[in-house]
């Protein structure tokens, strides 16, 4: 059986692990290194260096928000789930990921879903459900978002031929990969040199029959000594 030890002060509470100061390291434009020094639960100080944005807390719920689009078609009994395809630099190659963005200053976590949705897509939907605000990145980051799921219905005009709205210097693929093949379709642009947002293969799983959803039964004590 693992052992956990617990820290205890003096006065019998459990002592917390805190945050004694932040120094900033460098700052560029979007994003700034910053060393936290903080206390252990032993009470020992120690130094953990962080990626912080240099727009997080100004006026902003989350720093960030990323869209589950579900695409809805009466001519198709499964809906599909709407991804995008872009180089990212930090990795060296195309990712297969979930839209998202930045939010805006005193913009709405909604509306910011929205805009970012049309502007890399072109399609147009609603807000269905917002999650709670969490962490990315949680190791290395202070980053927070927001997942948002729009529902889009294909049969709208303005859905039929989705025009996307681009900033200069981004270059952006829309896919559509049908809910109940995702899994195997992320593993097709593994193997043809893609990368992908492991949160994809978490969608994936959830709508997928695969055995990894049935947990398999701890053998019994007698089964397992016959072994």
């Amino acid at each position: 059986m693992e052992h956990k030890t617990v820290h205890v002060s003096e006065t019998g509470s459990i002592r917390r692990a805190e945050v004694v100061e932040r120094k900033l390291l460098h700052s560029a434009k979007w994003l700034k290194l910053t060393a936290v020094h903080y206390r252990d639960q032993t009470g020992k100080e120690r130094i953990w260096e962080t990626l912080e944005r240099t727009t997080h807390g100004q006026d902003r719920e989350v720093d960030a928000v990323e869209i589950v689009p579900i695409l809805k078609r009466r001519s198709s009994a499964t809906p599909s789930l709407v991804v995008i395809r872009q180089f990212r630099p930090s990795t060296g190659k195309y990712i297969i990921e979930l839209p998202a963005g930045l939010v805006d200053a005193r913009e709405s976590i909604e509306a910011s879903a929205l805009r970012e949705l049309h502007e890399e897509t072109g399609y147009v939907g609603r807000v269905v459900d917002t999650s709670f605000p969490f962490y990315l990145g949680h190791a290395i980051s202070s980053t927070t978002c927001k997942t948002i799921v729009i529902e889009i219905d294909g049969d709208l005009p303005e859905n039929a031929n989705p025009t996307q709205h681009l900033d200069d210097g981004e270059f952006i693929e829309v896919l559509t990969l049908p809910f109940d093949s995702i899994v195997p379709q992320l593993q097709a642009f593994i193997d043809a040199g893609d990368g992908v947002d492991g949160k994809l293969w978490f969608i994936g799983l959830s709508f997928s029959p695969l055995p990894a959803l049935v947990p398999s039964p701890l053998p019994t004590p007698s089964s397992a000594a016959a072994s």
